[in-house]
This record gives C-alpha cells, sequence and structure tokens, in this order.
C-alpha cells in the first residue's frame, strides 16, 4: 500500500476510535448515576456524604461555566469528577475513564480548574478566622474545655505538599527533604475546623517566613495591643512572640517551663491531627501522590479541599485512621535574629507570664 495512502487511513482509523471512545464515556454517563451507590461505597469514592455533594453542587453551580462546551458534560459529573481525583490522587486520565465520571483527560482538565475555581469562590463561607471577640472567646473557651491551655484561638504549622518540578522558579520548591513541594502553612481549632490556609509559598520557604508575612500575623499584633490574653501555639519553627507562643526545649519535666510545654505539645498536637485527616480524607495531597501541576494551580487544589475539609469536619462524617499522618513533617528551629528583638522579648515575658498564671503548680 503506498505510505500516503495508509497515512491517511490510519489517521481515518484513529478519529473513528476516538469517536467510539466518546460515544462510549456519553453511555457510560447516561447510564450510570453515582448517588445510586450505597452510602458507605458513595464516600470511599467521593469522601462527602451523598447529601453533602447535593449540596455542594447547588452551592458551586452558580460559579461553573455554562457555555455550550460545558453544558456536554453535566455540572453534577464534573464536581464529582474533581472530588473522585482530590479522593484519590490518581492521574487525571484513571479518573477521567472511572465509571461514573466518564471524560477526555483534556475535558476533564477543564473540570477540575472550574471545580477548584468554584470552591475559591465560596472559600470565605468555609474557611473564617475568628474576628470578634465573641468568636475569639468562643475559640478559646473550646480550648480551654479540650485541653486545658488558655487563651489558645487556634493552632499553626506548615505541611508539604509534594508538586512535580516547575519550570520556573525551580530552587523555590526543592525543600530540605529533597523533594519539589508548596509549603502550605494551617491554622485550626480545637476541632479540626481550619481557619485559615496560605498555599502560595514554595517547599523552601521556611515555616517562620510565611508567618512574617501573613495577614493573621497582622492581625494577631493589632489584637495583642488591644488585649493582652489570646495567642496562637506553635512548634520550634515559630518565633515566640506575645501573640504566639512556642515550646520552651530541654526543660525538666516537673518544673514548670516542663509542664506549660508538655500542655502546649498536648493541645497543639491538635494541627498536626487536623493535617492528618486532610491528606487521609483527600489524598491528592499525600506525598506518594505528586500533584502533577505547576504551583499555582497545585495551591488552588489545596485551597479547594481545605473547603471540603471543613465541610466535612461540619457534618461530622467519620474518617478511618485519622492520625496517620500526624506528625509527618518536623520543622528546623527558628532563627529569631530575624524577627524584631523587642517583640521576642516581650513574647518570652508574656510567656513567662502565663506559665507563671497557670502552670507553676501541678
Amino acid at each position: 500500500m503506498d505510505p500516503i495512502f495508509r497515512y491517511f487511513v490510519d489517521e481515518a482509523e484513529e478519529e473513528e476510535r476516538q469517536a467510539q471512545l466518546r460515544l462510549q464515556r456519553i453511555v457510560l454517563r447516561d447510564e450510570s448515576n453515582p448517588f445510586d451507590m450505597a452510602e458507605t461505597e458513595f464516600r470511599k469514592c467521593f469522601r462527602l456524604s451523598r447529601n453533602l455533594a447535593r449540596q455542594l453542587i447547588i452551592d458551586l453551580t452558580p460559579h461553573m461555566a455554562v457555555g455550550i462546551r460545558a453544558r456536554k458534560i453535566p455540572t453534577e459529573i464534573r464536581i464529582l469528577g474533581a472530588l473522585r481525583f482530590f479522593a484519590q490522587g490518581s492521574y487525571q486520565k484513571t479518573i477521567g475513564d472511572d465509571f461514573s465520571t466518564c471524560m477526555a483527560q483534556p475535558t476533564f482538565s477543564r473540570a477540575l480548574s472550574e471545580v477548584c475555581s468554584a470552591l475559591e469562590a465560596i472559600a470565605p463561607q468555609w474557611i473564617k478566622f475568628p474576628i470578634s471577640e465573641a468568636e475569639k472567646q468562643a475559640k478559646k473557651e473550646e480550648f480551654m474545655a479540650q485541653f486545658q491551655f488558655p487563651g489558645v484561638i487556634g493552632c499553626i504549622d506548615g505541611t508539604h505538599v509534594a508538586i512535580v518540578s516547575p519550570k520556573i522558579d525551580e530552587h523555590l520548591y526543592f525543600n530540605r527533604k529533597r523533594y519539589h513541594s508548596k509549603n502550605v502553612q494551617i491554622i485550626c481549632d480545637a476541632n479540626l475546623i481550619i481557619l485559615n490556609v496560605k498555599a502560595n509559598y514554595g517547599g523552601a520557604t521556611h515555616d517562620s517566613f510565611i508567618w512574617r508575612n501573613s495577614n493573621v500575623r497582622t492581625h494577631m499584633e493589632q489584637y495583642y495591643q488591644r488585649n493582652h490574653n489570646g495567642w496562637l501555639l506553635g512548634d520550634s519553627g515559630y518565633p515566640q512572640e506575645p501573640w504566639l507562643m512556642t515550646p520552651i526545649r530541654d526543660m525538666p519535666r516537673e518544673s514548670p517551663e516542663g509542664r506549660y510545654t508538655a500542655a502546649l505539645a498536648r493541645t497543639r498536637n491538635c494541627v498536626e491531627r487536623c493535617i492528618g485527616v486532610l491528606k487521609n480524607r483527600f489524598r491528592c495531597l499525600l506525598k506518594a501522590r505528586v500533584l502533577h501541576y505547576e504551583p499555582f494551580k497545585a495551591g488552588q487544589i489545596v485551597n479547594a479541599v481545605c473547603v471540603l475539609h471543613n465541610m466535612c469536619i461540619m457534618a461530622n462524617l467519620d474518617l478511618e485512621d485519622e492520625d496517620a499522618m500526624a506528625g509527618e513533617d518536623v520543622d528546623d528551629p527558628v532563627n529569631e535574629e530575624l524577627f524584631p528583638r523587642n517583640i521576642v522579648a516581650e513574647g518570652q515575658q508574656r510567656r513567662n507570664h502565663l506559665i507563671q498564671m497557670y502552670f507553676q503548680n501541678h
């Protein structure tokens, strides 16, 4: 057969094959209804309950694309496809080929971007740092009731989310554990609800630098000027400030400082559990899965799943083995010389006062 003629025959056969695949996807989508799954199977696939998923579809629909191309794939299928990806962390083609969300890879890629943008649009409804005094007082009371540590508004930590090596500014994303990542700052309350997430820094950035440039730090500093009785809890990767309490290393266990540090560690464990639950529920964030996206989109995915995490926590959806990922990130000690000496000194004085008031005696 003439090579040129063979080329056109092969091209025609490939077009026919692709047309058959498209038809098969349409038939599978039309004949399958993910909401017909048993509740346990639905949660395993999408991490949300069926009722919560239905409500999510209602909430996201106003923020989803409605053009002719978008209407070819029902909105609920695009949203469920993204949920499947968040839960599983597989490659796009694998999720697109799933019987319940059949889509071509380029179609799924567009759908994922739409869903991430829609979730970011509703994020202010679900991720809220306490602003009013009443809101802060409620958080303090929750921490005091559960952990007997006074004045705590939230706990802070950073966690690394693995990404592929970016083409631009690669060195900013190569972390101390020698892989590429986003370093994500998370603040949560006593019930593992995320109060703030900051996912726009590379893995080479230290936790303390992200904190120093955080709007929450500015807010907490301003709050301290009005009310000296409220702070966040952080590990040794953060500076000791009047509005951020950190451990005191190498103190005898039965000393006031030792009791303070032990109580801080017990209380601050909630943010490690929060990160563990987040990554276990939405496994696209696990190091083994690696997000195959440029850094900006990886940050959008992190923000999106943090919204979903809060939805699940507030709906009391259980998750097995929630502590499996807790404590995976160990931070280097902070260089407090990077912070104003007067602030660090005032922070140490504030910590000493706290110890004298609450941890002097058994």
